[in-house]
């Protein structure tokens, strides 16, 4: 099994990538994130630095994931998003910076 990973995608080489995961067009994977095996990654998502994503997991189209937000009156802290094995992601809002960090 291997991975597919489309030609306009960007994917940080620092980036662990698992068996089976696809990774669909213009979507930008960035440093340290980690991606479980069979996990789906449909097209113009952003997957930031540090992520963590279980396998057999689908991250649907348009989505970002462990990005700040949009409110710039939170303090930033260190967080982590790890999105556990078999996770749909279809609608979810995830404000990492309020708690210091979640697991799903």
């Amino acid at each position: 099994m291997s991975k597919e990973i489309h030609p306009t995608a960007v994917v940080d080489a620092s980036a662990k990538i698992g068996e089976g995961v696809i990774i669909g067009p213009h979507t930008i994977i960035e440093g340290s994130v980690e991606i479980g095996e069979n996990t789906r990654i449909d097209s113009q998502a952003k997957i930031s630095y540090g992520a963590r994503i279980g396998k057999n997991c689908h991250i649907f189209h348009g989505a970002v994931i462990s990005e700040i937000p949009q409110d710039l009156n939170l303090h930033r802290r260190s967080q982590k998003l790890s999105l556990s094995s078999g996770n749909p992601n279809e609608e979810l809002f995830i404000d990492c910076l309020q708690s210091g960090g979640f697991t799903f």
